[in-house]
């Protein structure tokens, strides 16, 4: 029997979306470049596994400690534990099935505002097209972290926010959406008071008082977040998480900071993408953009950026800057049809200059060399390797009551499945509220005393890893406190990892101490 051809509406909207579809097959193809999950993911994938196998949000059983400010992510990847998924796997297929998921969301914004225009659907190609060759996006489609989830949830936030600012009786889904990202990450909150802030800019231009639209925003956002932020100070009992105490108060953040905002800059070409993107004569959607790109950007740089390749924390603002410059382009191509140049010509040059950036910076950022204090993704993806070897290797040699102290509390913590005392403080409350911060570093700040971690009852001091080909000799601030301590340095070969041997501390003397 002859299949039935296919109908005219058919075939408009596979020639519509087919072009899409090779977008994200490239940029599938980009993120397989770097592929990896650094090690802090395991964090969330241990809380994850806590609350499916031990019915408790927590890094260690029966210790509430806010370690994570990623709740949303860390609730999938518990549905994946329950659903019998490996969250190692399908947190770098969720999350780059939430890029994609960008693509769509920003080729349809285009669509929405250009309508029957010239060039709409270039148009709106070009922008899902800069995205996937963008190294920050397709480097955190991956990764393991809540960042493209975040960056969906914000792109809706922010293509519901223009819709609604150009035609007031839209229906107002950008608080709800906002909401939704201030689950996956605190910044969801700055997002959306930088929206309210341009609606009230708005009002105040038209002279209009609030209506029901701005009674919806708020209450969209708000029946989401307040809900949760009640249910969490109660479960925790701290007003903010763990992580904002172990990240205030370092010295100097500024300059990493603004050195982050400088590299974002010269990897992605905003010097030349933003006069660009002054073009797209849409006022309410550059106000907008400008207002998220000051704020999220002067949030990242206060915080010291992120001590991690590739500028994660700003990932959200790329879909952001990806809509006003497809319309500029659009604008210039049409302006350069008029004088009855191709605009095809115009594309094929951004495209050479965007694709030979990106190709310069996948190289850099993938190099295993480490450059003030930021590890590159070769280093981070060799590191996690190697974490999860020991933790496997803990898992297999020592018994179920052992008590380890760790700097990296990730893939070590998730496979051994021991006890942790995270010396770093993330997941340490008195650390986080009694340890001050000595580093600039993001999410290094903090470092508990070596005391601490005896005075805890650590069987073994881990610390950071000493890894090597032949056997490691101990650090020698380590080796200055923690044998009058009653530790005593051991090396063991690990199978798998590369390279082999292993160096750490293992209480020899006296009882554990009690208490916590």
């Amino acid at each position: 029997m002859a299949r039935p051809e296919p109908s005219l509406s058919a075939r408009d909207g596979m020639r519509r979306w087919a072009p899409l579809v090779l977008v994200g097959a490239l940029l599938v193809a980009h993120a397989a470049v770097f592929d990896f999950v650094c090690d802090d993911a395991f964090i969330s994938f241990r809380y994850a596994e806590n609350l499916v196998r031990h019915g408790q949000l927590v890094f260690d059983v029966g210790e509430r400690v806010e370690g994570y400010t990623n709740f949303g992510w860390t609730m999938l990847l518990a549905l994946v534990v329950a659903l019998g998924g490996d969250p190692v796997l399908w947190s770098r297929l969720l999350g780059v099935a939430c890029a994609l998921g960008v693509l769509v969301v920003v080729t349809r914004a285009v669509r929405e505002r250009l309508a029957a225009a010239p060039l709409a659907e270039a148009t709106a190609l070009g922008a899902a097209l800069w995205l996937a060759l963008a190294p920050t996006f397709a480097c955190w489609s991956t990764g393991g972290l809540e960042t493209a989830l975040f960056t969906l949830l914000a792109t809706l936030g922010f293509a519901a926010a223009w819709r609604e600012s150009e035609e007031p009786s839209a229906p107002a889904r950008s608080g709800l959406w906002l909401g939704a990202s201030a689950l996956a990450r605190p910044e969801g909150v700055l997002l959306f008071a930088l929206t309210a802030a341009h609606r009230a800019l708005l009002l105040l231009r038209a002279r209009r008082a609030p209506g029901r639209g701005e009674v919806a925003f708020v209450g969209g956002f708000l029946v989401l977040v307040l809900p949760y932020e009640l249910w969490r100070i109660r479960y925790y009992g701290w007003l903010f998480p763990n992580t904002f105490y172990v990240k205030e108060g370092g010295p100097a953040l500024w300059a990493p900071g603004m050195r982050e905002l400088g590299r974002f800059v010269l990897d992605h070409q905003l010097w030349a993408v933003v006069p660009l993107a002054l073009l797209c004569a849409r006022p309410r959607l550059l106000g907008l953009a400008a207002l998220w790109c000051a704020g999220l950007a002067t949030h990242v740089a206060s915080v010291g950026g992120d001590f991690m390749e590739l500028h994660r924390f700003l990932m959200p603002l790329l879909p952001v800057l990806a809509l006003p410059l497809a319309l500029g382009a659009r604008r210039a191509a049409v302006a350069l049809r008029a004088r009855r140049v191709p605009a095809v010509a115009l594309y094929l040059v951004l495209l050479a200059l965007v694709g030979w950036r990106a190709s310069v910076v996948d190289r850099v950022a993938s190099d295993a060399i480490r450059e003030r204090g930021v590890d590159p993704i070769d280093w981070l993806r060799r590191f996690s390797a190697q974490a999860q070897a020991i933790g496997v290797w803990l898992r297999v040699h020592e018994p179920a009551g052992t008590r380890i102290a760790v700097n990296a509390a990730g893939a070590i913590p998730y496979e051994s499945r021991l006890e942790t005392i995270d010396m770093l403080g993330v997941n340490d409350v008195w650390v986080a509220h009694h340890v001050p911060a000595t580093s600039s570093r993001p999410g290094h700040g903090k470092h508990a005393p070596l005391e601490y971690a005896a005075r805890r009852g650590a069987d073994l001091v881990i610390g950071h890893p000493q890894i090597s080909e032949l056997p490691p000799p101990p650090p020698a601030a380590e080796a200055a406190v923690l044998p009058r301590l009653g530790y005593a340095w051991e090396v063991v070969v690990v199978p798998g990892m590369e390279p082999a041997r292993w160096g750490f501390w293992r209480r020899i003397a006296g009882p554990r101490p009690a208490g916590n």
